[in-house]
């Protein structure tokens, strides 16, 4: 009822209702206060029935492979990865070592999940656990480099891209291929005179950069860095002790064809001045494309409206800046691009985007990026039994498998042909806790393996009629499937 109601708010909306147009501070507020209630209870309900145990679920939603970089309390990093292929980096924070910092591949429609605690143990005696550190070899040493993204240069590097911010005047000064000569992209925040939409935007002269510029570089751990750039905008029209300020966060993590650019500030005064991100790149004969709803199109700018990525192809490689929701971009000679950064009523900023080179799905990508993920904790409840008496995790139960023409569902138990969920082969009667129903539709014969969230105990075929057929191989949480 709650969902409907608030669909049926955004129906009257989409209407051009006058009332919700010309007075949205007298409904925004309180809107986005039910919604975000909404949303914290459904994902709370989720989150009850999915919990596995010991150990941390991470659910991905759409259709599109993800590579998810996240931070977890309580959970078991280590440099050792074995059986677990689908992570990709795992470090204890620096500053606080009962966090972790983690880089997973996700499926679609599937889910991956990290060890948490150990039943019965403290999580801050796991906290003091040390993982295993790569030494580093004899010519990185020499060379001065290092295993962790932040760099002693003071740049931020990882296994497929390198950035360097200037330390006096706080631009990024150049995003290129890792181990290849030529800057891709380079950008700074600054400012401009005049309210949004005015002509100075396109007048090179007007563009005010950051003075009293502070540079710091910070590793939050070994495959995660972030280089923050602190200053304010000094002009003729405002004093000196009232100048806006702003800070530019720029993270790196490894295992990520991407960086992302956050954008913080206050002080600033929309009526007459405008911040801006300016984006630069060396080729001018390199074309823009933009993605809108999937769909990728011509430049046709100056550009207001749902945009999700920019493209910049030079032939040679492509340049990604996913927008992140910014809906003002305006294009500035052959190879300039100008993107509003926005301001609220109270004169404060907060944006993002993100950069990238290369990506193999633009547009999921830059999606997915901005989507926060399903993230659900450790049940932290004991354990259940079953009608054989035997152990079970009081989770709901998840499936995925490794061949794309394999599809399943899942089945009430009770639904047997036997009634009561019963499944015998005239010598022993099973009771299974899950009935899955699989179909393959194309393929060669060979071996699927099904994850599921828990450990299974057992697992066999049956058919229609409730009869048991083959046993099922199990290797801890997986089966095989032949």
């Amino acid at each position: 009822m709650k969902i409907q109601e608030s669909l049926d708010q955004l129906d009257e909306i989409a209407e051009h209702s006058k009332p919700w147009l010309t007075e949205p501070h007298s409904w925004t507020s309180s809107f986005e206060t039910k919604l975000k209630s909404l949303v914290e209870q459904c994902t709370g309900f989720i989150e009850s029935k999915l919990g596995a145990c010991s150990n941390w679920t991470i659910v991905h939603t759409a259709s599109n492979p993800r590579r998810l970089s996240l931070e977890l309390p309580s959970a078991i990093a280590s440099k050792d990865h074995a059986g677990m292929a689908q992570v990709v980096a795992s470090d204890r924070l620096h500053k606080d070592p009962s966090k972790t910092h983690w880089v997973v591949d996700l499926p679609p429609y599937g889910f991956t999940q990290i060890p948490g605690p150990a039943p019965g143990i403290h999580v801050t005696n796991q906290s003091t656990q040390t993982a295993k550190t790569k030494s580093s070899g004899f010519f990185s040493k020499l060379l001065g480099q290092k295993n962790a993204i932040g760099q002693p240069d003071g740049s931020l590097a990882n296994e497929h891209m390198e950035i360097q911010v200037d330390p006096k005047k706080g631009h990024l000064r150049s995003v290129h291929i890792r181990d290849q000569r030529g800057n891709q992209l380079s950008g700074m925040a600054c400012l401009v005179p005049g309210p949004v939409g005015s002509e100075t935007l396109r007048n090179q002269a007007d563009f005010i950069g950051l003075s009293r510029i502070e540079v710091q570089n910070h590793d939050i751990s070994d495959s995660h860095a972030i280089c923050t750039t602190r200053g304010v905008f000094e002009h003729a029209s405002q004093d000196n002790n009232s100048c806006p300020w702003l800070e530019q966060t720029v993270r790196m993590q490894r295992g990520c064809k991407w960086v992302q650019v956050h954008f913080s500030g206050g002080g600033f005064d929309r009526n007459s001045v405008t911040p801006l991100w300016r984006t630069a790149w060396p080729s001018q004969a390199a074309t823009l494309q933009v993605w809108s709803h999937g769909n990728r199109s011509k430049w046709l700018g100056p550009l207001q409206a749902s945009i999700e990525l920019i493209e910049i192809d030079d032939a040679q490689h492509k340049i990604y800046i996913a927008t992140g929701g910014l809906s003002y971009h305006l294009k500035q000679g052959a190879n300039q691009l100008i993107t509003l950064l926005p301001v609220d009523a109270q004169g404060n900023l907060s944006a993002s985007i993100v950069l990238g080179i290369d990506w193999q799905r633009p547009w999921e990508t830059a999606i997915d990026l901005f989507q926060p993920a399903w993230v659900i904790p450790p049940a932290g409840e004991p354990m259940a039994l079953n009608r054989d008496e035997q152990p079970v995790c009081r989770s709901g139960w998840l499936a995925q498998c490794n061949h794309w023409n394999l599809r399943f569902s899942f089945l009430p138990t009770e639904s047997s042909p036997r009634g009561q969920g019963s499944y015998s082969d005239g010598t022993q009667t099973v009771f299974p806790d899950v009935l899955i129903w699989m179909t393959e539709s194309a393929g060669k014969s060979s071996t699927a393996k099904i994850s599921l969230p828990k450990t299974a105990v057992s697992a066999w075929k049956v058919d229609f009629s409730g009869q048991l057929m083959d046993k099922i191989p199990v290797e801890g949480s997986d089966l095989l499937v032949p």
